[in-house]
């Protein structure tokens, strides 16, 4: 789970929480799960603060991915290399720009969501009206 939005551009950095995946029981909701062993991850971009809601986890490397939200569609790409030490900080590394909202990727300017198929062939990032669909070549990292 990722703590990742910064409307404000006011964070000094962001904040992932790692944990098992729970047991889901059967049957009615609603249902209380306990979870009692999350690890807190610290991101800091190495430029400033940004805001974000895409939040992607590569099931091939374990490797972190943040797409920055932007008004103006300049969306740069910043990935935290696995793995990820608990209770640490993790310095984000500039890794892509993205331009959204002229083509090939029209439409709205704001990223607001993505993810990585869990075979992790298939990456997808969205905006507000639109959803943008890469393909990764086998053994492409």
């Amino acid at each position: 789970m990722g703590d990742v939005g910064d409307n404000f551009l006011a964070r000094a950095n962001v904040r992932l929480r790692r944990l098992p995946e729970p047991e889901i029981p059967l049957g009615d909701a609603p249902f209380v799960v306990d979870i009692d062993d999350a690890e807190a991850i610290t991101l800091v971009y190495p430029d400033g603060a940004h805001n974000c809601e895409t939040l992607l986890v590569d099931p091939r490397s374990g490797d972190v991915y943040v797409v920055v939200k932007s008004a103006d569609g300049d969306s740069p790409v910043y990935r935290a290399q696995a793995p990820l030490q608990a209770n640490g900080v993790v310095a984000l590394e500039h890794v892509a720009d993205l331009q959204f909202g002229v083509n090939p990727l029209p439409g709205n300017r704001s990223t607001t969501g993505g993810d990585i198929s869990p075979s992790g062939d298939a990456i997808v990032i969205r905006t507000y009206n639109r959803a943008f669909l890469w393909r990764r070549a086998p053994g492409c990292r």
